[in-house]
């Protein structure tokens, strides 16, 4: 099964796919699976705002506790709770939290 995310730059196919989020389950299984093998780093890639993705709080509980780390990057807005309370929760499960300030505008970046 395909999943699209996001409408990517990087989407090979034709015609641009209907936008849509990868299931709750899917991403249960595919985190419970990478903790038991003892992955050491998941990216939460979403060519977007991470901290946006309504099951985010799954990456969270799922990584609390194992040694596998959270690789975060962000566009700094800190949505939905604020800076300080996403670094309490995430500091502690985080390898490396980036700030990106790319732009969709050539001037800009």
């Amino acid at each position: 099964m395909y999943y699209v995310c996001t409408h990517s730059i990087y989407n090979n196919r034709k015609t641009r796919l209907k936008r849509q989020l990868l299931p709750l389950n899917v991403l249960q299984r595919i985190l419970q699976q990478g903790v038991r093998l003892d992955v050491k780093e998941i990216i939460p890639s979403t060519m977007g705002e991470p901290l946006l993705y309504p099951y985010f709080h799954v990456f969270v509980e799922q990584i609390k506790g194992s040694e596998t780390l959270l690789n975060v990057t962000t566009n700094g807005t800190f949505p939905i709770k604020g800076a300080e309370a996403w670094a309490r929760e995430l500091l502690p499960i985080t390898s490396d939290t980036k700030i990106s300030i790319n732009s969709i505008a050539k001037s800009i970046n």
